[in-house]
């Protein structure tokens, strides 16, 4: 039986930008944690909070949290081990 605690969403991480919200979900998805994404774009305000807080903070389920750290953690290093490329 689960705890109603257990199913409480927490914050995973705030993410800094529409894409990296977008892999993440998706990184999050395959793994089978289901996320909330609560962004703070607002759009009469023409994004101004992002600036202070971030684009987005990604929740998961508290029971979830420690899966979704290695989640986060191997789409962190691998996002800093690729090289940038090339522009020509």
């Amino acid at each position: 039986m689960t705890r109603r605690d257990d199913l409480e969403l927490v914050k995973l991480c705030t993410v800094e930008n529409p894409v990296e919200a977008q892999v993440l979900e998706g990184l999050l998805a395959d793994a089978g944690i289901p996320s909330q994404l609560i962004t703070w774009h607002s759009t009469p305000y023409d994004g101004i909070f992002e600036s202070q807080r971030g684009h987005a903070e990604m929740r998961v389920r508290a029971v979830d949290l420690d899966a979704a750290q290695e989640v986060l953690e191997d789409f962190r290093a691998s996002a800093e081990a690729e090289p940038p490329a090339d522009q020509d």
